[in-house]
């Protein structure tokens, strides 16, 4: 394989915020850490992935293609260590929520009581506006 998950992990959240910046606090990386993975994916497979027009990012059509297979790869592997830790008997995984700014005040309480009763369960949580969150759902990027 010529480029790795963390690189297609990258690239999703680039597209998911069509932001290098954003997508880099997300990840808790560097802003020329994730430019450099991304542009070293976009080396691997031979194609411009994402276009920059002034300070606008838009994907290419190969960045369309490519973010699809990378949802489908990072959903695949999630599904695979879920059902690798049920073998084991362990609840394992990890869900991810989208609130919008008024619930940011009240979650934090219920996200605190479940990860005591499942401390195997990883939780993402992001907060945004409704369109943000209508264009997430859409995409299936969030779980509830």
């Amino acid at each position: 394989m010529r480029y790795s998950l963390r690189q297609m992990q990258i690239f999703r959240e680039v597209a998911a915020h069509l932001s290098y910046t954003r997508a880099a606090e997300a990840l808790n990386l560097t802003q020329p850490a994730t430019f450099a993975q991304v542009r070293q994916l976009e080396d691997h497979l031979g194609q411009k992935l994402i276009d920059r027009l002034g300070k606008s990012l838009s994907l290419t059509q190969a960045g369309e293609i490519v973010l699809k297979s990378a949802q489908r790869l990072i959903e695949e592997t999630e599904n695979l260590d879920m059902a690798l830790a049920e073998l084991q008997g362990l609840a394992k995984g990890r869900l991810r929520l989208a609130v919008v700014s008024t619930a940011k005040y009240d979650i934090p309480a219920h996200i605190g009581a479940y990860n005591t009763e499942f401390p195997g369960i990883e939780i993402a949580l992001t907060v945004g506006n409704r369109e943000e969150l209508l264009s997430r759902f859409a995409s299936n990027a969030d779980d509830l």
